[in-house]
Formats: C-alpha cells, structure tokens, sequence
C-alpha cells in the first residue's frame, strides 16, 4: 500500500467519515504548511511527546522508529488541514503509534497499534455500556482477585496489598475486542486515589495493566481462534458442492469452539453466520438450479430488473436444508456486467437481489433488494 493510501486509510478510521462514493485517495490532499502553521520538526517532537504521556516506557520505542509527518486536508470540502504523524517500530507485527494535530499543533487523537484511537478527553470507560456477569463470566469477587494476583508482579504493590481498595467494572465497549466481548475492568485504590488499572477478559484472561496516569494499550485478548483457514474462505463464490463440504466441516468446528467462546456469536462474521445454517444439495424430487434460476429471473423482472440484461447478471447459488422439511433455493443476483457505463448506472441494472425459493414446490418465498438496506442477516446466506 503505497503512503498516502495508508495515511488517508488511518485517518479515515480515525475519524470515521462517511467515505460513500469518494474513494480515499480521492478524499486526501496534501499540501506544505504555512509559515504560521505547525512545521514537521514541531509535529514530530509534539506527537513524541503526546505518546509517551498516555502510554507506558514509550521513550525508546519512539527512538528506535522512523517517525512520518503528513500535512493535508482530509475530506473534499477542505475545512482544515492537520497533522498525522506516525511512529513505525522495526518490528512491522507490532505496528505503529498514531497521532493527529491540529494545524496549530491541538491534540486531536492519538492511538498504540491495533487499537482505536483515544480523544483528547477520552479514557478507558469512554462509549462504554455497563452489563451483569452472566454465565460464562468469572464473578467480580474472581476479576479482583486475578486481577490482585497479577499486580504482585509489577512494583511494590505486593508489599502494601492490604492498603489498596478497588472498584470493578464489567462493559462493553467498542475499544475492546471490537465491542463483540465484555471486559472486566478493575480500578487499584490508595488512600481513596486510583493507582493502577487492570483489564481482563469475560473469563479472567489477562489483557493489561498500566498507572492510574496512563492508557491501555492492549484492549483485546489475543487468542488463534478458528485459524485462518476460516476466515480466507470466500463463501459467496463457493459452488454448491463446496457449501455442503462447508457444513460438513466448519459447522461442528465452529459448535465446538461456541462452547468455550461464548461470545463468538457476536461477531456476525460471514462465516460464522454461514455455520449457522446447513448447506446440501437438491434431490431429484425438487427444483433444479435452472428451475430456480428462471424463477428468479422472473421475481426481480417484476421488482423492476430490466429484462434485456438479465442474462449478464451474475448469480451465487446456495441450497439450505437447515430445515430438511423445506429446502430452499437461495440465489444472489448481483448486477448486470455491462460494457457501456451509462447503461450499468441504470436502477433497472445496478441493484442487487436476493431471491428466496421453496424447492419443492418453486414457491417464491421473498425477493429482496439492497435499495432498501436489507438485514446483514440472510442476505447471503
């Protein structure tokens, strides 16, 4: 990825702006500053220093990396330029350290690798939404006393045990592990003034700890989950056979692993989603894929799909027998692939459709379109 991509994708996420139809290369333009601006120099040394205030023996890293300043504006309506400089360490899997100024040098953000960025103003309990232990969570009695276990282990803190007091928070929040896992959060008293946080886990997993003064840098647990092998699948251009084999193999892996990932569930992951239906093929008794295909090529004519381009739209077949009972045909129809953009840009040839079919009966079950925003769920599976 070249530079300015890679620092306009950052700023992106760091801002969360819509990005709809301007591409991010479009959207970032770069320019010198002005005389009575911040200059790079000036940049460098502030977001040196912004980072070693809010995270923990930063010093030396920070040396040890090659520091990057750009100056731009970052939308199309150009309001204010500013300041992303970046910190890449050595070590590429460890990422680098963000952080954004104003043209004048304010504090806009500021972020460790691979984690969201903080505000000015922000801290741990930022956006986040409290929530009552459930089955699979340690209780909050179990957070502290881990939590104490693990703070023997750095300082002095085993000496003076007795004298803390601690306070402990179980939320969600989207900073830690992406908002799809509750965390425990555990605030260390002295004399009524906080002195350390520990975050761990639902289930008492260690994630970080850092003083009172400083930020989390580590908000996610680390774990290999269901591999790679998983997640670089491509269902929607799987063949049927290769959505059977789907089932087969990933369905029950995936069953096992929500035993001890409770929380997996809350990702809403393609693939995970995909596991949550079973996947086969037709039997001679019910609808071919040319049957269901001219079925569905009729549904959407009717949803107003132009009819002289039907044919040059691509189709994603799947045959679910999650209910055995009632197999159905569910096909996704994209856009026509046509040659003259004028014509792609047409209503009757850009959208896409899902078309769902009863296979014993060629039953037109729902046609959906993405016009109107159709539920993640279902709409590919």
């Amino acid at each position: 990825m070249k530079k300015k991509q890679l620092l306009c994708l950052v700023l992106a996420l760091l801002f969360l702006i819509p990005l709809t139809g301007v591409s991010l290369a479009d959207q970032t333009v770069y320019e010198k500053p002005a005389s009575d601006d911040m200059q790079e120099k000036a940049a460098i040394e502030q977001a040196k220093t912004t980072i070693c205030e809010h995270f923990i023996d930063m010093q030396a890293i920070l040396d040890a990396s090659t520091a990057e300043a750009s100056f731009g504006y970052l939308d199309t309506e150009r309001k204010a330029p500013i300041w992303l400089v970046e910190f890449r360490n050595p070590d590429a899997y460890y990422g680098s350290y963000f952080v954004s100024l104003s043209r004048k040098g304010e504090l806009i953000s500021y972020s460790a690798p691979y984690s969201m960025p903080y505000g000015p103003d922000d801290n741990e309990l930022t956006g986040v939404t409290y929530a009552t232990p459930g089955a699979y969570d340690i209780s909050e009695r179990e957070a502290i006393r881990q939590a104490k276990s693990g703070l023997t282990e750095i300082g002095d803190y085993k000496t003076r045990m007795d004298r803390l007091t601690e306070k402990a928070y179980f939320l969600y929040g989207q900073r830690y592990n992406n908002g799809d896992e509750p965390v425990w959060l555990i605030y260390f008293y002295q004399d009524e003034v906080l002195q350390q946080k520990t975050l761990l886990a639902y289930d008492g997993t260690y994630i970080d700890t850092v003083p009172a003064d400083k930020q989390f840098e580590r908000t996610s647990r680390t774990e290999d989950g269901l591999g790679e092998d998983f997640f670089k699948l491509n269902f929607t251009r799987m063949t049927l056979q290769q959505k059977a084999d789907f089932t087969k193999t990933w369905q029950p892996k995936v069953n096992e692993y929500l035993k001890d990932h409770p929380y997996f569930a809350n990702r809403n992951d393609l693939f995970y989603l995909a596991t949550r239906h079973t996947y086969g093929l037709p039997k001679e008794d019910e609808l071919s894929q040319e049957e269901a295909t001219e079925i569905a090529r009729q549904a959407i004519i009717a949803e107003g799909a132009n009819p002289s381009t039907i044919e040059k739209r691509p189709i994603s077949y799947t045959f679910d027998i999650t209910n055995a009972e009632q197999p159905l045909w569910k096909l996704l129809i994209y856009p026509a692939e046509l040659a003259v953009k004028e014509d792609f840009l047409r209503d009757d040839n850009r959208f896409s459709y899902q078309v769902v079919i009863n296979a014993k009966d060629g039953t037109i079950i729902g046609t959906y379109d993405n016009v109107n925003s159709q539920d993640f769920d279902g709409w590919n599976f």
